[in-house]
């Protein structure tokens, strides 16, 4: 049997070198935040499908990359010394789900431990980046098969440096001081977190800062959709804001172009990019905001208090998905609201019932506005200024309504109870339950707003619009 000795003291290194066109803390940044090594780490053709990060010595980097084929391998770093932004040491390994350490899944005898160093040297404007590699703790064995892996270990890390040089590269300069980065953990399945992020019900009970109130004009969730909201400052201040959604990838990760600012005030214009990482039954969320330059940044943090405010925002959902997933937990069904047809005369409602009763409008579209047109004979013609959709809010209550068929005779018969279900196949399961000796009113479809959305009076005459959430 081969002894186990301390190789990094007296075993060839494997070592590689670049020159980065960034400056040293944003190549830093680039390699230790767990958010920017989703975008670029790994050989080309591999992307990372799992990271979690805890950045201090005896802290872990434990992260699942995806190979060009669909396979995953696993691997971890335990970090030994930590000089910012100099220098990084740590011990690399594979490893499982769990976290555990093994084998090399293609080459048993791969040593089972590796010594990184990574050193970052500033170069002016740009970074020399230097890593190096020993076996640990290893068989002469496992020496062996290392000092015969140069060429591929040169391959792979050549492709992960070009990698990260496009990464860069795209960032521009100075990225560090263009970011706001904020995360949490929260206490709530990623699905459920997901769903009260992209559904404009939810998003109004928590969006902003502390003393914050959000009317959501339109809210159209695809890749190029808009989202338009104002937010009302506790000082009665209104903040216009319009974004478009550049990328959607349920339920990981949702990116949006956003633009707002005061009313008759300075604007705020950045990129900003939400993950939402799965940890057992935990999520964690991610917001990261990339501005225009560290001008428009400064702007924004001096003139919106836009850290705190982020922080506060994620503090407030929080806060709702605590009381939210206590009642997730009971059951599939999240929410039970009423929704309630005027046959054309919507709009007179809700300006009935804001007077009478204070309720805030939180949602409203029109028939125009939709990104589907109404299906033949749905609506009269001139109908498209009519209210396709909207949301008050009374109270704690939130109640929705709509001009229906726009015939002029509401009539209540003409209530209907709005039933949101988790998933296709329980929306499928309760319409059916729903529709055994009852009438059919819209069967099961797909529409632009829900995977499955169907209308049925059950038998005794009450109305149900049943919709799989997003």
């Amino acid at each position: 049997m081969d002894a186990t000795v301390n190789t990094a003291a007296n075993q060839e290194e494997f070592v590689i070198s670049r020159i980065f066109n960034a400056p040293c803390k944003q190549v830093w940044m680039a390699w230790t935040e767990r958010e920017q090594l989703m975008q670029w780490f790994g050989p080309q053709g591999c992307t990372l499908s799992h990271a979690a990060l805890d950045l201090r010595v005896g802290g872990t980097f434990h992260y699942a990359m995806r190979m060009p084929d669909g396979h995953e391998m696993w691997g971890k770093w335990t970090f030994r010394e930590i000089d910012v932004p100099r220098k990084l040491v740590l011990i690399n390994s594979f490893s499982d789900a769990q976290g555990g350490i093994t084998r090399h899944p293609l080459s048993a005898d791969w040593p089972l431990e590796m010594l990184s160093t990574t050193t970052f040297e500033a170069l002016g404007d740009k970074t020399r980046l230097t890593l190096r590699w020993s076996p640990w703790n290893a068989t002469g064995q496992e020496r062996k098969t290392f000092a015969e892996a140069t060429g591929s270990m040169e391959q792979g890390w050549n492709g992960t440096f070009a990698q990260l040089e496009a990464y860069l590269e795209k960032q521009g300069p100075n990225m560090a001081d263009r970011e706001i980065v904020i995360s949490r953990v929260f206490n709530a399945p990623r699905e459920l977190v997901w769903e009260v992020w992209t559904n404009p019900e939810h998003v109004v009970h928590w969006w902003g800062p502390n003393g914050f109130t959000t009317t959501i004009k339109q809210m159209d969730f695809r890749v190029g959709g808009v989202w338009k909201h104002v937010m009302h400052g506790p000082d009665g201040t209104d903040y216009p804001n319009s974004s478009v959604f550049k990328e959607i990838v349920k339920p990981e990760r949702i990116v949006f172009a956003h633009g707002g600012g005061r009313e008759d005030g300075p604007g705020a214009h950045f990129m900003a990019t939400w993950t939402f990482e799965a940890m057992d039954t935990q999520t964690r969320v991610t917001l990261r905001l990339v501005f225009d330059s560290p001008a428009d940044r400064e702007l924004v943090v001096r003139e919106f208090g836009a850290i705190e405010g982020g922080k506060q925002t994620l503090a407030r959902l929080d806060a709702y998905l605590a009381k939210t997933h206590s009642l997730h937990r009971k059951g599939n069904i999240t929410q039970i609201q009423p929704y309630l047809f005027f046959d054309g005369r919507c709009d007179e409602a809700i300006e009935f019932y804001c007077s009478a009763l204070g309720a805030e409008v939180t949602m409203l579209m029109r028939f125009k506005d939709s990104p589907e047109p109404p299906r033949p004979g749905t609506i009269p013609p001139g109908s498209e200024n009519k209210v396709m959709h909207a949301s008050l809010r009374i109270g704690d209550a939130t109640v929705m309504a709509s001009d229906g068929m726009c015939l002029g005779k509401p009539s209540f018969q003409g209530v209907s109870l709005s039933l949101t279900v988790q998933g296709d196949a329980e929306a499928e399961r309760l319409y059916a339950a729903l529709a055994d000796g009852g009438q059919v009113q819209m069967p099961m479809t797909s529409t632009f707003f829900s995977s499955r959305f169907g209308m049925v009076a059950d038998r005794f005459g009450v109305s149900w619009m049943i919709m799989a959430g997003q």
